[in-house]
């Protein structure tokens, strides 16, 4: 067992440099929304700036904006997304037990293309990954604790990548459709609680809470 998990922390690692090597000799980087994103992470951090615009959410702009106070480098940016990549790499292992299944995603093309990309898809598909692995525990369990963090996660991703209400809306009727009405309910009034660093956001910088919601 423990050559095992020696195995696996061992390729994890050579992964983790792999990937954050990759983000750092990359130039390239293609995703449509990600110039946005990244004058608005500038405007947050205080860094000279064009007249900023966004019609996306404020919340991992604003995350991202606060390390590269510290980290004043366009590396800074494309190192987090590597991250957000191994730590989606990390969850698929921890929760499948899988070495193929880790294998799979360490040499999925999409996972090397997506790491150099400056979006919130990353973390939301993160949080996403970690509500349902938590919503599997709740079942197991009938815990509260990981009812409730299960639907914060579900509430970051949309916050974070709001065309995410798609996913977390098809896996609550997946999910939860012979479950007792109440179930559902507090689910939704949790996720929507988890809007609020959203919310005031978009009061801090556009003076209209829902900003960000109705912006088309």
């Amino acid at each position: 067992m423990n050559n095992r998990n020696n195995t696996v922390i061992t390729i994890l690692f050579v992964y983790l440099i792999a990937i954050i090597s990759f983000t750092f000799f990359s130039k390239t980087i293609s995703f449509h929304d990600t110039y946005e994103y990244i004058t608005l992470t500038k405007e947050f951090a205080g860094i000279s700036n064009i007249n900023v615009y966004t019609t996306h959410s404020l919340i991992y702009p604003f995350f991202v904006s606060q390390i590269l106070k510290f980290f004043p480098s366009f590396f800074t940016i494309k190192f987090l997304s590597s991250i957000w990549i191994f730590l989606n790499g990390l969850l698929i292992y921890l929760y499948s037990r899988n070495r193929k299944a880790l294998l799979i995603w360490m040499l999925s093309p999409l996972s090397w293309f997506m790491s150099i990309q400056y979006i919130p898809i990353l973390p939301a598909s993160f949080f996403i990954l970690l509500g349902y692995i938590l919503f599997k525990k709740y079942e197991e369990n009938n815990s509260k604790f990981y009812f409730i963090i299960s639907a914060f996660s579900m509430g970051f991703s949309i916050t974070t990548y709001f065309p995410a209400i798609a996913v977390v809306t098809f896996f609550m009727i997946s999910f939860m459709f012979k479950k007792k009405f109440y179930i559902p309910l507090l689910w939704v009034v949790l996720i929507v609680i988890s809007f609020l660093p959203e919310i005031i956001l978009n009061y801090i910088f556009f003076n209209f809470p829902f900003y960000s919601f109705v912006r088309y």
